[in-house]
Parts: C-alpha cells; sequence; structure tokens
C-alpha cells in the first residue's frame, strides 16, 4: 500500500529503503538536503542513498568524487553505445539485404517472445542484464527490418516523428503519465529494456534502451522506399551514429545540471536520418 512506504529520511533503514518503491525526483530532494550527488540514474541514485543509509554521514566523504565517477560513467556509456550501434548497422544492413522476409519475421517473432518472457516471466537478476540485452536487441533488429521492409516513406517517417514526440513528451512534466514515462520510472523495467556493455569488475554500462535499437532497424530497412543503394543504407546507419554522438555531447553538458533527469535517446538519431531521407525523396 502507497500509505504504508515509509518517509524517506535520515532514520529510515537501508533494508527497508529497499523494499519500497520512490520517484527519482523524491531521490534527488534527499540527495540534496544531505549534499549528496544527485547525477546518474534512478537506480545509481538508488543505491547511492542505500549505501548513504547504511553507513552513515562518513558515506558522504567516500562519495565526494561520485559526480566525476558518473560523468565517467557517461563517456563509457558513449563508447559502448556508438560501438553497438556501429555493429548494429553493419548488422541491421546485412539483414536488409541478405535475409528473406519470412526469415526475418520468424527470427523477428521469436524475439519478441523472448523479450516479453524476459520483462514479465524471468525473475529479475542483474547477472542475466547482459546477456538479455544482447540478445533481445538481436531479436528486435530482425523485426524492426521486417517492419521497416513493409512500410512506405510516409510510414516510417510517420513512426519516427511519433516516436520522437513521444519520447520528448515523456521528459516533461505533461508527459509524467504516459506509458513511456511510467516505464521509465520502473528501476526493474527499464533495467531489463537496456542494452549493457560490460566492463572490468564485471561492471554493467547501460547504453541505448531495447526500443530505440527497434526504431534505428525500422529507420535503416525503411531507406528502400527512397533508395536501392547500399550505401543509402550505408549512410542511415552513420547518420544514426553521429546522432548518438551529438546526443552524448549534449548529455555530458546537461549532467552538469543538478536538476538534470536525463534525455530522450531518438531525438538526434531520428532528426539526422531524417535529413536522408527528405535529401533523397525530393
Amino acid at each position: 500500500m502507497i500509505n504504508e512506504r515509509p518517509k524517506l529520511n535520515m532514520k529510515l533503514a537501508s533494508a527497508v529503503f529497499r523494499n519500497f518503491y520512490y520517484l527519482k525526483q523524491e531521490l534527488i530532494d534527499f540527495g540534496r538536503e544531505n549534499r549528496l550527488p544527485t547525477l546518474g540514474s534512478k537506480i545509481e541514485l538508488a543505491d547511492r542513498i542505500a549505501h548513504f543509509l547504511g553507513h552513515g554521514k562518513e558515506s558522504i566523504q567516500m562519495h565526494s568524487n561520485l559526480e566525476q565517477e558518473t560523468m565517467v560513467r557517461i563517456r563509457h556509456s558513449a563508447i559502448w553505445s556508438l560501438l553497438y550501434i556501429s555493429l548494429y548497422g553493419v548488422l541491421t544492413i546485412a539483414s536488409c539485404f541478405l535475409l528473406s522476409e519470412q526469415t526475418l519475421a520468424t527470427i523477428g517473432i521469436v524475439g519478441g517472445i523472448f523479450v516479453l518472457i524476459n520483462i514479465f516471466l524471468l525473475p529479475f537478476k542483474r547477472e542475466l542484464l547482459f546477456v538479455g540485452g544482447i540478445i533481445s536487441v538481436l531479436g528486435v533488429m530482425y523485426g524492426g527490418v521486417w517492419i521497416g521492409k513493409q512500410l512506405d516513406l510516409e510510414g516510417v517517417l510517420s513512426i519516427g516523428a511519433a516516436v520522437t514526440a513521444m519520447d520528448i513528451i515523456s521528459f516533461t512534466k505533461i508527459g509524467k503519465r504516459t506509458v513511456n514515462a511510467k516505464a521509465i520510472s520502473n528501476v526493474r523495467l527499464t533495467s531489463k529494456l537496456s542494452v549493457y556493455g560490460k566492463e572490468q569488475g564485471d561492471t554493467l554500462i547501460p547504453t541505448c534502451g531495447i526500443g530505440d535499437y527497434l526504431y534505428y532497424a525500422i529507420w535503416i530497412a525503411g531507406m528502400h522506399t527512397v533508395s536501392d543503394s547500399i550505401y543509402a543504407y550505408v549512410g542511415a546507419s552513420c547518420l544514426i551514429f553521429l546522432g548518438t554522438a551529438i546526443q552524448y555531447a549534449l548529455i555530458v553538458q546537461l549532467a552538469k545540471r543538478p536538476n538534470y533527469k536525463g534525455f530522450p535517446g531518438t531525438v538526434f538519431p531520428f532528426l539526422c536520418i531524417l535529413a536522408e531521407y527528405l535529401l533523397l525523396g525530393c
């Protein structure tokens, strides 16, 4: 029950805190009140506060450099994201030209079933997030390519515009009640819908969400509506890469602000690839 949720304050035990749901803004407010760094994802904020509640004020000193560490994690996330998008682009283009629509649809359906099972049926285990994310992103890639091949130019651009608009709205006060915003606020759901890089010490580095990769595949495969040249597909992949790079360059600057809450992941990739669609379509 929501009424039974304890107030987030210094008297709350770390173990009790872990058992209840708090909004990201509540975590940020608590962090500011207790001079804790407020940068990072909701998972990082929750881990930081749990550590703080369990170890007392001496943990503030321990986390004195955490903001710098968060910036390092953002840069690592950018590196992993750009690496994955490069490989993803190659695989997506190869799927567009080498696989039949029947094969794409079959693998896409199997991948979609796995994503649903992973989200709703499999227990949440941190050690499964890396493998689960990789399998999921491959599944949505084949499904996205198949969808992209079925669409006309208007359909591809409509999906891109709608998704991007919804992505932007979900990060505003108006969009707090949207499905996307509610999904983002659910830590476990968001964790299962993310793709991770893996570094030394079994450290997981979050990159793009599975949904973003689905749209990237649709936008690349949708190039058939304006060109049959493989160079158009390669250009689309490169523009998504460019959009992601611009996005992370902006995030590095925005993350320095105390009220930073995240940034929509599809805006710049779609704007970049939209330029190619308009150029070739005209």
